[in-house]
């Protein structure tokens, strides 16, 4: 490496530092087309747990393709919500938690309030909750 070359390395860092950071910083104000999107490790065994858990706690006997007692898991994932407020919000991974942690905060339009069970916060530990999330972002397609 040449003099010259090496000179102009500290600049060229300085440069690409300021690119990630750029990048890093505005990736949040620009659309994107990645609609599953998640935090969550979505790895079979994980995914298998949630659905072991959701069987246990019952949340299949109300959360089924047709009932009308409560939304449907398949499909909810990243899905337009009309909540009683009538406000619109997007089924992300952070309504998905707080639904099953504080489910009267966002009750979904057409749904009871109150069904919904109101202890899963004591009954179920972290890592039970992120395998049930993982296991309704699973059937997102569905």
């Amino acid at each position: 490496m040449s003099t010259t070359d090496s000179a102009c390395l500290p600049s060229i860092m300085a440069v690409l530092t300021a690119l990630v950071l750029f990048t890093g910083i505005f990736s949040g104000f620009t659309d994107s087309d990645e609609t599953t999107s998640t935090t969550l490790p979505l790895d079979p065994n994980t995914i298998a747990r949630g659905q072991s858990l959701a069987y246990d706690y019952g949340c299949i006997g109300c959360h089924y393709v047709g009932s009308r007692t409560a939304a449907a898991f398949n499909g909810l994932y990243n899905s337009e919500r009309l909540l009683t407020n009538e406000n619109i919000i997007i089924a992300d991974e952070a309504y998905l938690r707080e639904s099953i942690l504080e489910p009267r905060a966002k009750v979904p339009d057409g749904y009871a309030r109150g069904i919904h069970p109101s202890d899963y916060r004591v009954r179920l530990n972290d890592q039970q909750v992120d395998a049930i999330v993982a296991f309704i972002i699973s059937l997102a397609d569905q």
